[in-house]
Formats: structure tokens, C-alpha cells, sequence
């Protein structure tokens, strides 16, 4: 019974309130749907424009989270890099001359270091304490700072064992 009771109780105050609103009117065919998408939210700071402010509020924010992985849109250029110094150049007292390329269009030196690594030199290439200023057929000339004095140094292609023999 007391539950009969209060069902009845709400269904009369919602009785009660829907009268109060006011009898409910449907929108006219011309209007359509899309006057009811339309906010009516009209503001003076918006220019009279309705639901500019509405359409802020709802703006999507997006978030991401690389959930300790790595992070697909950073650079893949990062880090330490490895420069230059002076420990990278060839030290003009420990290498060899082994050859010499002679073009219509370039020239090099092929040079052989005390690890037996090979290396090409250009007219121009720093070395330790310096730099190639010229190549020839047989020679490589090197231009070598030491405590403000300079000299060149020139290094002889060594004769193999055809060489000697002929």
C-alpha cells in the first residue's frame, strides 16, 4: 500500500510540473532539424554569432601517450654524435704512400696508416698539424704546422716487389 502511494505521489507532481511548463509545441516543417541542432546561445563578445561559446566548450582535446615506449613522431636524430678532432685526422709521420689514382678529372693518394687501414687523400685533406698540398704520380706533399714552423713533408711511394726487380 505504501508503495502504491508514493508512485501515485510522483505521478502527480509530474502532472503538476508539466502544466506548469506550458503546453508543448512542435517545431514548424519549415524549420526541420536543424534548427533544433542550433544553439541559442547568443553573446555581444561573439558578435552576436549564437553558440560560439558552446562550440569552444566542446571542443576535442586530443592527448597522447607513448606508454613508455618510444616516441613514434620524435626525431630519429638524437643523441651523441661523434665530431672531429684531432685524434680522427691520419698523422702524416705513420703513414705509407700505396698508390696514387691519376684522372682526367681527380686525383688521389692512397695511403695505408700503422693498423693497415687504408685511407684516400685529397689535394686539400687535413692530416695532423696540417694539410695535402699536392699529389703526383709518385709523392704525397704535406704542409706541417709544429710550434708556428712549417715544412713539408713529402712522402715517397714505396717500390714493391715488381718494382725492385726491374
Amino acid at each position: 500500500m505504501r508503495a502504491s502511494a508514493l508512485t501515485t505521489g510522483l505521478a502527480l507532481a509530474g502532472l503538476w510540473l508539466a502544466s506548469a511548463a506550458g503546453p508543448i509545441q512542435a517545431a514548424p516543417a519549415s524549420e526541420g532539424a536543424g534548427a533544433q541542432d542550433e544553439p541559442a546561445v547568443q553573446n555581444a563578445d561573439n558578435g552576436g554569432q549564437p553558440g560560439s561559446d558552446d562550440l569552444l566548450m566542446r571542443r576535442e582535446r586530443y592527448f597522447y601517450s607513448s606508454f613508455a615506449r618510444r616516441d613514434p613522431f620524435g626525431s630519429l636524430i638524437s643523441g651523441n654524435f661523434a665530431s672531429t678532432n684531432e685524434n680522427d685526422l691520419l698523422d702524416i709521420g705513420e703513414i705509407s704512400l700505396v698508390g696514387v689514382v691519376w684522372g682526367d678529372q681527380d686525383k688521389f693518394a692512397v695511403v695505408q696508416d700503422q693498423r693497415k687501414h687504408v685511407h684516400v687523400l685529397r689535394e686539400g685533406d687535413r692530416v695532423v698539424n696540417g694539410k695535402v698540398i699536392k699529389v703526383t704520380k709518385t709523392s704525397l706533399t704535406a704542409q706541417h704546422y709544429f710550434f708556428g714552423e712549417t715544412a713539408n713533408v713529402t712522402i715517397q711511394m714505396k717500390q714493391g716487389k715488381q718494382g725492385e726487380g726491374q
